[in-house]
């Protein structure tokens, strides 16, 4: 009898504590994006060279302070496709209310043709939270389309043979990646301006590797030729087969309301088409050494 009671009497104490705590998951806190006012405004926009460059104005409007962990800058062409990531630096870490800071970075020249908007994401944290590994950052993502004037409104195909590749030689760096040397001469009667070319090294069973490269000098006149050179990782050297290869260029002739695109075949030295992507590689390190 005395047992009936001491458990009846311990179990109505246990009520009157109620049901134990949760325990708090302070890692996975969900995204505070509805709290962080942060306004975000393009303050100016200029084309170099060397790419678009852009300067971004962040404000925090909110009540409440942020930490400001890393900011990503990612561009898309016009069919939403990701074509480029990058990660400006910035100066600011804390945003206090009312705190101005600003965010610099660059389009390379490479990719602007093709560039069709950006997104800008801001990762934050409220500050004062616990500073846990996982501290549940906030995603903010901010829209810009670019500008018209910063692209060429139309994109033409171009006459093949108006711009020709052949190559001229490999070279090569003990214990590290060898490089395809490319000859490329105007053959058109207007100066080619901002040449890049695009493409992919290929092999067996596709595109092993991309390419992407800004042709120097900016300006190249009719017969005139220049040289690039084709970077190949040591660890696709072994697969690739060949290099498939566009270019895009202005012309002094349209001006830069018109971009050119060209499928380029890349010929032997003695002038004749390379036929077989296979044989390039094969041919191209004979001749360099």
């Amino acid at each position: 009898m005395r047992t009936l009671i001491a458990t009846l009497v311990g179990l109505a104490f246990l009520g009157m504590l109620g049901p134990p705590l949760a325990t708090a998951d302070m890692g996975t806190s969900p995204p505070i994006a509805s709290k962080a006012n942060i306004r975000v405004r393009l303050v100016r926009q200029q084309t170099q060279d060397d790419g678009l460059r852009l300067v971004y104005e962040i404000q925090n409007r909110s009540l409440d302070r942020w930490i400001l962990h890393r900011v990503e800058v990612h561009v898309f062409d016009q069919n939403s496709q990701r074509i480029e990531l990058l990660r400006p630096a910035f100066a600011l870490r804390q945003l206090q209310r009312g705190n101005t800071d600003f965010i610099r970075t660059r389009i390379p020249a490479e990719i602007l043709p093709e560039a069709y908007r950006l997104e800008l994401h801001l990762f934050v944290q409220e500050y004062g939270t616990f500073p846990a590994a996982d501290p549940g950052l906030a995603d903010l993502v901010y829209s810009f389309p670019l500008r018209p004037q910063t692209r060429p409104s139309r994109v033409v195909r171009a006459k093949p043979g108006t711009l020709r590749v052949q190559p001229a030689g490999m070279i090569e760096w003990a214990g590290g990646p060898r490089a395809l040397l490319l000859r490329l001469t105007n053959h058109s009667p207007y100066t080619l301006a901002r040449i890049t070319l695009r493409g992919a090294i290929t092999g067996p069973n596709g595109p092993l590797h991309t390419i992407r490269l800004r042709v120097s000098p900016t300006h190249l006149g009719p017969g005139v030729e220049t040289y690039v050179s084709v970077t190949f990782p040591p660890s696709i050297i072994k697969r690739a087969k060949g290099i498939a290869l566009q270019a895009l260029y202005l012309t002094t002739e349209k001006g830069p309301d018109v971009t050119y695109v060209e499928d380029l075949e890349i010929g032997k030295s003695g002038g004749k088409r390379q036929k077989g992507k296979g044989r390039l590689l094969t041919t191209a390190e004979r001749g360099s050494r």
